[in-house]
C-alpha cells in the first residue's frame, strides 16, 4: 500500500482512481439493470488493467467537472475557506477565530475589515506552509476524501440525468421499457448523489479546519518558545546582578 501511495500520491489514489473505479463498476451495473446494451468497452471488468485505466480516466474527468462547473452546486454560499472567520459558522471555535484573525492581520498587514478574499488568501498561505513543513498528511487525506466524494456526487447526478434522457428517448421510439426500473434507478442515483454531496461538504470543512488549526498551533508554540527564551534571558541577567 505504501508503494502505491508513493507512486500515485494520496490525492491521485483516493481523489481520482478510486472514484473512477467505483464509477466504472456502477456504470456497468446501471447498464445491466436497465438492460441497455451498446459498445462501452467495459464488458470485461474482470480484467484489472482495463478497470484501472478506465477508472483513472473517468476519475480525471470527474475531477475536472467537480472542480469546475459542478463545484458550484456544492455550496449555497461560499467555500468554507472563504467564511471560516464569520460568526455564523462553527468551523473554528470562538477563541480560534480570534487568534486566526490576529495572525491573518499580521501576515497580510491589514487593519481594517477582513474580507472573504483575505480569508481565502490566508487559508492558501497556511496550506502552502504546511506543505513546506511536511505536516499536512492528515489535511491531504481529508482533501482527497473531499475530492472523491465530490467526484462521486458529480457521477451519480450525471447518471440520474442520463437515466431520464434514456427513458424519454426510448418512449419516443415506442420501445418496450420498464418505467419502474428507470424510476428506481433515478431515485437511487439522486440519493447517492445527495449522500456524497453531504460527505464532500463535511470533508472539505474538516480539511480547512485542520489546515488552520495546525498553523495556529505552530504559531502559538513559537510565541510560547519566544516568551520562555525571553524569560530565561531575563532570569540569567537578574541572577548575575545579584
Amino acid at each position: 500500500m505504501d508503494k502505491i501511495l508513493d507512486r500515485l500520491g494520496i490525492y491521485d489514489l483516493w481523489g481520482v482512481l478510486i472514484p473512477g473505479i467505483i464509477g466504472c463498476v456502477s456504470f456497468k451495473v446501471w447498464l445491466s439493470y436497465l438492460e441497455i446494451s451498446f459498445g462501452t468497452g467495459l464488458g470485461n471488468l474482470n480484467n484489472w488493467l482495463i478497470v484501472l485505466v478506465c477508472g483513472y480516466l473517468l476519475g480525471t474527468i470527474l475531477q475536472e467537472l467537480g472542480h469546475g462547473v459542478l463545484k458550484r452546486l456544492l455550496y449555497k454560499e461560499k467555500d468554507p475557506s472563504y467564511i471560516y472567520l464569520l460568526p455564523t459558522n462553527n468551523i473554528l471555535k470562538q477563541y480560534e477565530k480570534g487568534v486566526c484573525g490576529k495572525l491573518l492581520r499580521d501576515v497580510m498587514g491589514i487593519s481594517g475589515t477582513i474580507e472573504d478574499e483575505h480569508s481565502r488568501y490566508f487559508y492558501r498561505y497556511c496550506l502552502e506552509l504546511l506543505n513546506v513543513w511536511q505536516k499536512s498528511t492528515k489535511a491531504e487525506i481529508f482533501k482527497s476524501l473531499y475530492g472523491m466524494c465530490r467526484s462521486l456526487f458529480c457521477f451519480y447526478m450525471l447518471i440520474g440525468v442520463t437515466t431520464i434522457v434514456f427513458y424519454f428517448g426510448l418512449r419516443v421510439n415506442n420501445a418496450d421499457i420498464g418505467a419502474l426500473r428507470f424510476m428506481f434507478s433515478f431515485i437511487v442515483s439522486c440519493f447517492l448523489g445527495i449522500i456524497f454531496r453531504m460527505r464532500a461538504l463535511r470533508f472539505n470543512e474538516i480539511h480547512v479546519k485542520i489546515v488552520l488549526r495546525t498553523y495556529i498551533s505552530v504559531q502559538v508554540k513559537k510565541m510560547e518558545n519566544v516568551q520562555v527564551s525571553n524569560f530565561s534571558q531575563n532570569y540569567r541577567v537578574d541572577t548575575r546582578e545579584e
